[in-house]
């Protein structure tokens, strides 16, 4: 599969400095490329990420140009930012960008359930004229991967 999203099957990790907040492991695969996540479960729940990134996908499915993959998420009341990959899309393929969002430089009170909103225009260059990293994925890619979100299965 071109593109998907998913927890690995090992055990929770608590790498915090409280030793009670649980963090899962997780990959996402954009094409041949493959990057490995780990998600605070101090808020969130595994199932509450795959509902969001379900949500997301389905939104570009429904003509929409944008929306996020949350993959770690604390609330601005204990965090500094949240991680989460960036979608755009371009007609029949997707732009995907790993981005932090920092609490600090958004306008008005972050809700995490309208997260996109705070999602910004797409750039392709950082402000020294650097290339951002990022990877196409096709529609069709997502489209079929939502179907195996849709009946609970899992990458």
């Amino acid at each position: 599969m071109s593109f998907s999203i998913s927890y690995r099957r090992v055990p929770l990790e608590y790498p915090y400095d409280d030793g009670h907040t649980a963090a899962a492991r997780g990959e996402i695969v954009l094409g041949d490329f493959r990057e490995g996540f780990l998600s605070n479960l101090g808020e969130w729940r595994q199932a509450d990420y795959r509902e969001q990134w379900r949500r997301s996908i389905h939104r570009l499915l429904a003509g929409e140009q944008k929306a996020v993959l949350i993959t770690t998420f604390s609330s601005p009341t204990i965090a500094t930012h949240l991680e989460w990959w960036a979608l755009y899309r371009e007609e029949d393929n997707v732009a995907v960008q790993n981005q932090l969002l920092f609490y600090d430089n958004i306008q008005g009170e972050f809700d995490v359930k309208c997260a996109v909103d705070f999602l910004n225009e797409r750039r392709r260059v950082t402000e020294d004229g650097r290339p951002i990293s990022e990877w196409s994925v096709s529609m069709n890619d997502l489209r079929v991967f939502a179907s195996h979100l849709d009946k609970g299965m899992d990458y």
